[in-house]
């Protein structure tokens, strides 16, 4: 589940690199609990990928294991897609916008309470 951006980088002074959350990426829902994680990644456009482990999550917690996994749907209509989605019953999380990269961008949780990204390809 992608839930961060790295900005630049900033230094803790020691050398060491920080991560800083970014408020504008969605967030888990608060009926959702993660287990233990066990790897965050960084990829090459700076998002922060979390690798849980639902195993771990205490018995009284299970029920609320978030999904597993985040989707990504490629169209060269983001904002068609993004319309059609939320028309079927989709909740709008978040509505496309361009990245820096030059791609555009969006994201809507399915009936199932999975996060899906509609998105334009890779430049």
């Amino acid at each position: 589940m992608k839930f961060a951006t790295t900005n630049n980088w900033p230094s803790s002074g020691d050398g060491a690199r920080t991560l800083n959350p970014d408020p504008n990426w969605p967030q888990l829902p608060s009926k959702w609990v993660w287990g233990q994680v066990s790897s965050v990644s960084i990829d090459e456009r700076q998002h922060a990928w979390v690798l849980q482990r639902p195993g771990t999550i205490r018995t009284d917690q299970k029920g609320k294991a978030a999904p597993p996994l985040e989707l990504g749907l490629v169209t060269e209509d983001v904002e068609a897609a993004f319309g059609r989605a939320v028309e079927a019953g989709a909740i709008a999380v978040k509505k496309p916008e361009r990245k820096p990269w030059g791609q555009l961008v969006g994201y809507v949780r399915d009936i199932n309470g999975f996060l899906v990204e509609i998105c334009s390809p890779m430049a």
